[in-house]
């Protein structure tokens, strides 16, 4: 900047403070591009670590199932060292598969909102896909469903993928003979549907993470409960893509609920 003579205290001051604030923002900028930077070297470390986990563990399967010789039971132990590595290979796909969601998501391709959606039928596709999960965990898999609401305006995959994962969730952190409820209202210019469940519950301290990208709660309850940490942030980000809500309610050792709003269509 400059200052054309002759020039007043208060004139020098305004130039000063103008030079001060270009100098904060290129210093913010500075900072955010570092912040930028590290998280993605971050992420390029995490990402190789999670796929190189399932990979490195199915080898040493597979390596086990190789050097088996005529070892006794050897049918029983190729059936048993088959089956891990086929669970290990589920777990792979499930990362690949949410970080699939989350690329389309933030394209904008996922969630393109074009076009006016009955909520219902989604619902009731979603309650009788799941019913045998929860049932092979002696979990009741209910739904409350009125006749009929206005429909929202969205993408059928996007709000398939939304709930389902609310209700695989519920089912995966309830115990056994619990419940699992989904219910759907109107609220005024919103449609709720809440996924409530009778499992462990999260603790209040946890709960600002759950909808971070890899967080997982992890303590005595979880720590045999697998998944990929990013079910809840794909959530997060297809209701913010679809201008809606999202909220949670949750007490230890009582259950959990989480209570979407979806804008509805106008006219």
């Amino acid at each position: 900047d400059f200052l054309p003579k002759p020039f007043t205290p208060a004139e020098l001051r305004l130039i000063i403070r103008r030079g001060l604030e270009r100098k904060h923002l290129i210093e913010e900028s500075n900072r955010l591009k570092s912040e930028k930077l590290k998280m993605q070297r971050h992420f390029v470390t995490f990402v190789s670590h999670q796929l190189q986990s399932p990979l490195v563990a199915v080898q040493q399967y597979l390596d086990v199932l190789k050097h088996l010789g005529d070892t006794p039971d050897k049918e029983k132990l190729q059936n048993e060292w088959l089956d891990r590595s086929l669970t290990k290979i589920k777990e792979l796909l499930e990362i690949i598969r949410d970080w699939l969601k989350i690329s389309k998501i933030e394209s904008g391709s996922l969630t393109e909102c074009t076009q006016p959606i009955d909520i219902i039928p989604i619902v009731k596709d979603i309650k009788q896909t799941y019913e045998k999960q929860a049932g092979e965990k002696n979990v009741s898999l209910l739904a409350e469903l009125p006749e009929k609401v206005s429909e929202v305006r969205g993408d059928e995959e996007c709000l398939n993928v939304l709930i389902s994962n609310l209700v695989v969730n519920a089912i995966k952190y309830n115990r056994e003979n619990g419940t699992v409820k989904i219910t759907v209202l109107q609220n005024g210019d919103f449609v709720k549907v809440m996924v409530s469940d009778t499992g462990i519950g999260i603790d209040e301290k946890d709960i600002d993470i759950i909808f971070e990208e890899f967080a997982r709660v992890k303590n005595e309850n979880t720590e045999n409960i697998s998944g990929t940490g990013l079910g809840l942030p794909i959530c997060k980000k297809i209701v913010q893509e679809l201008g809606g809500t999202i909220e949670v309610q949750s007490k230890i050792n009582k259950g959990t609920t989480f209570i979407v709003g979806l804008p509805i269509c106008e006219g």
